[in-house]
């Protein structure tokens, strides 16, 4: 009995411990501004990459007016890198469904002139919110 009650407990830990990662790294590639929700689909950038990406998205008076600024790496060329994001804005309409959910593919430089562009590859109406 105390080898059954040993085994679950291990596996009640294990699965915790499971949980409380995945909820991490949910939290830490989500961004909220009001009732937008902004989630970064690339783990492989750091936190920086992402808060600035999600700004970009978030911040839709920023509009892409092919302006571009170059760092001193970027004289001749952009170093291209690109990153999926999907943005939820919650309660948009007064009925079902009430949210829309749009997803991006955002082109940035990863030298870090703050060159970014957004292209909208769906948007759809989800039930999201009651």
């Amino acid at each position: 009995m105390k080898i059954f009650i040993n085994y679950f407990l291990v596996i009640c830990l294990i699965t915790c411990l499971f949980m409380t990662v995945a909820t991490a790294n949910y939290n830490q590639n989500t961004f909220l501004y009001g009732n937008k929700e902004i989630t970064i689909i690339d783990n492989s950038l750091d936190y920086a990459m992402m808060k600035s990406i999600a700004d970009y998205i978030a911040n839709d008076n920023l509009q892409d007016n092919g302006n571009t600024t170059y760092a001193i790496g970027c004289l001749l060329t952009h170093d291209i890198a690109q990153s999926a994001a999907l943005q939820v804005d919650h309660c948009v309409y007064d009925t079902a469904p009430r949210c829309v959910e749009t997803q991006y593919i955002v082109t940035y430089c990863t030298r870090g002139c703050g060159y970014m562009e957004k292209e909208v590859v769906y948007e759809e109406w989800i039930f999201c919110c009651e």
